[in-house]
């Protein structure tokens, strides 16, 4: 989609069309034009704040693509830096291996074998972790029937005494307390 200004002046591309040109993702295009405006000037907007692509800069980021795809950059933003500057896009090379490469590879090859075996104790100590929460999950399982058998027993304790009577209240007379011996002798003696 290209769009014209109010006088007829400029051509804009939107940003989708240009991602289609490069044949990138949404997500890969904006990150390249943040690097863009880094690099340049802010791109001009358009009403929903979408970017709109001159011809120059569209042109620009195309070079800059077609750079990084062919090995001549890094990356994007390498590539901008050197369109700016006027810097040639040249193919990057293979640096040479130094001298003391078999040595370092050795090095690679040790701390390979390190990492391995430090993986094995990892799985290991993990193995274990698992038993254990095997374990544990069991024992929380035996006390939680302990405790559903103890809320049973209860609630069976619990209708056991609502079925029990009621006690008597207390009488409001005092029982009378016996009579010493001798006062009931003569209580007998008088009566008869």
């Amino acid at each position: 989609m290209q769009t014209v200004t109010e006088r007829g002046e400029r051509v804009h591309y939107a940003p989708g069309d240009v991602a289609a040109r490069l044949g990138v993702s949404g997500s890969t295009f904006r990150r390249i034009s943040a690097d863009y405006e880094q690099v340049f000037e802010s791109l001009p907007r358009d009403a929903q704040h979408r970017r709109l692509w001159t011809p120059e800069a569209t042109q620009r980021v195309m070079a800059a693509h077609e750079a990084v795809r062919d090995g001549h950059a890094e990356s994007t933003r390498a590539a901008l830096l050197a369109i700016r500057e006027g810097r040639d896009l040249v193919r990057l090379v293979d640096v040479p291996a130094p001298p003391d490469a078999g040595r370092a590879l050795e090095k690679l090859d040790d701390l390979a074998a390190q990492v391995q075996r430090q993986g094995e104790g990892i799985t290991a100590l993990l193995r274990g972790l698992d038993e254990r929460d095997a374990e544990i999950a069991a024992a929380l399982r035996a006390l939680g029937n302990a405790q559903q058998q103890q809320a049973q027993a209860l609630r069976e304790l619990r209708e056991e005494v609502r079925a029990r009577p009621a006690p008597a209240p207390p009488s409001a007379t005092p029982t009378p307390r016996p009579a010493p011996l001798l006062v009931r002798l003569l209580r007998a003696l008088l009566r008869q």
